[in-house]
């Protein structure tokens, strides 16, 4: 950053552990050449402050001792400094108000930006969770519209042209269709209200994700509203000229007092105060202050990071449920940690360098089931069963009763088509339904039991976690 590059001096960056430190370290203090770009701001209004003052020295030592009226007269000097210490309690007060309410609205653009990133990182984590492997190109057209999703928030409220790196993530037919709206951020949101619309069919998951869609547009909203609305002219002129007037007659009060280092003590409280004044001026636009495109590209690394890990955070997810299947519920560490009322769950007994009090089971019943089915293998054909729940992307999550409903349906149907076709509009494998129903009956009624043996006094628990069969339809 140049020296000289007055604005660059309030653009922010992100901090790094380097920056904390070195603002509570004894350092901060030590003088630098920050001065040097603060006071070319305004250095010409310094320069007219303690030019005054060396006027008011030069007539007191050269004209007044060849016949001047010496003005103001030594008796009256002590009477005219009054005025300004009366005063300075008011300026100091317009000056704090004024200082507060611009830093006020930076804050507020800082937590409005820190909306924009959680409402990107929560709609690609959802589409992550909830798109089936059909709406694969839904998802990552998603993913891009979300990456892109800063980048066009900035470029509606600081310029009028989207940058390259938002060219980037888009496609020219895409950028086409931004650059024939007025509004951007509102043709962001339905475009990503459509690809929501369009790959998920279950109502309340679609209105958890839409709910995150107006987010954004209120962000952008509420950006609009710092933008496009400043602090009342009258506010900041009356401060202004307040602050004006006080240092330009303030030399005449401190020629007696200090003599000829009033012009210094002048140009000195010149810089301080006119420097605070400058600083509110500064930060009332924030979003020329704030790294907006530091925070651009963390969105679009942090969207396109989700879309890069979703195959390998799927598969490795898949395993560790299976792994944990067959975990015991942990006791008691020998040296602290968890209590006895821990869910943590460990390797089973033997384990290599973990001490725990050995349970049989694991506590939750739905996991006590699959993990004995297989952990002693009582019938190889109940891996495979698991089939009979493979449902189309319409429906979600099947139960058992769905597989039970297409087989009484379905089943005495003859014409091999026709009956695959009846076996589709419920959703199921036909050829799996018929070949491992039985084998899914064991173990629902197994489940049933479970639930019946160690929550039956308690029907919200069981509504809410314990049904349908939580099979994933892998």
């Amino acid at each position: 950053m140049s020296r000289l590059n007055h604005h660059a001096l309030f653009e922010d960056h992100v901090v790094t552990a380097a920056d904390w430190y070195h603002l509570r370290s004894w350092r901060r203090h030590l003088p630098d050449l920050t001065w040097v770009t603060v006071l070319s701001g305004f250095w010409l209004w310094v320069v007219y402050f303690a030019l005054i003052a060396v006027l008011i020295g030069l007539y007191h030592t050269v004209l007044v001792p060849r016949g001047a009226p010496d003005w103001p007269p030594k008796n009256v000097a002590s009477v005219l400094y009054q005025p300004f210490a009366i005063t300075s309690f008011a300026l100091a007060l317009l000056m704090v108000f004024r200082t507060n309410s611009s830093y006020a609205r930076w804050w507020e653009a800082r937590t409005v930006w820190g909306q924009v990133f959680n409402v990107t990182r929560n709609l690609v984590r959802q589409a992550d969770a909830w798109f089936g492997e059909e709406d694969v190109a839904a998802f990552q057209m998603l993913v891009r519209w979300c990456a892109a999703a800063g980048y066009i928030l900035q470029a509606h409220l600081c310029t009028a042209k989207l940058g390259p790196e938002a060219e980037g993530l888009l496609h020219p037919e895409e950028l086409k269709l931004l650059a024939s709206w007025e509004h951007r951020p509102i043709c962001a949101g339905q475009v990503l209200s459509s690809i929501v619309a369009s790959a998920v069919k279950d109502s309340q998951l679609r209105a958890a994700m839409d709910d995150q869609i107006a987010t954004y547009i209120n962000d952008a909203g509420a950006c609009e509203r710092i933008q496009r609305t400043c602090i009342p002219f009258c506010y900041t002129r009356h401060t202004s000229r307040f602050l004006i007037l006080w240092l330009t007659f303030l030399p005449f009060a401190l020629w007696e007092i200090c003599g000829w280092a009033s012009p210094v003590a002048e140009a000195v409280l010149a810089f301080l105060l006119m420097g605070v004044e400058n600083i509110g001026i500064q930060i009332e636009e924030p979003f020329h202050v704030l790294p907006m495109h530091s925070y651009c590209a963390v969105i679009a690394k942090n969207a396109l990071e989700v879309a890069r890990e979703r195959k390998g955070l799927d598969l490795f997810v898949e395993e560790a449920l299976r792994r944990e299947l067959c975990m015991e519920p942990l006791g008691k560490l020998e040296n602290g940690g968890a209590g006895a009322d821990s869910n943590v769950f460990v390797r089973p007994s033997g384990a290599a360098g973990v001490s725990h009090k050995a349970s049989p089971r694991p506590t939750n019943p739905s996991l006590r089931v699959r993990c004995q089915s297989h952990r002693h293998n009582a019938d190889p054909s109940l891996h495979e069963a698991r089939g009979v729940f493979q449902m189309v992307p319409q429906r979600g999550e099947a139960t058992l009763l769905d597989a039970r409903d297409a087989l009484e349906t379905c089943s005495a149907l003859n014409d091999a088509s026709s009956k695959e076709a009846c076996y589709a509009t419920f959703g199921c494998d036909g050829r799996r339904v018929e070949k491992y129903f039985g084998a899914v009956e064991v173990l629902e009624t197994a489940w049933e039991q479970v639930k019946e043996e160690e929550v039956e006094d308690d029907d919200e628990f069981v509504e809410e976690n314990l049904s349908p069969w939580p099979w994933d339809g892998r």
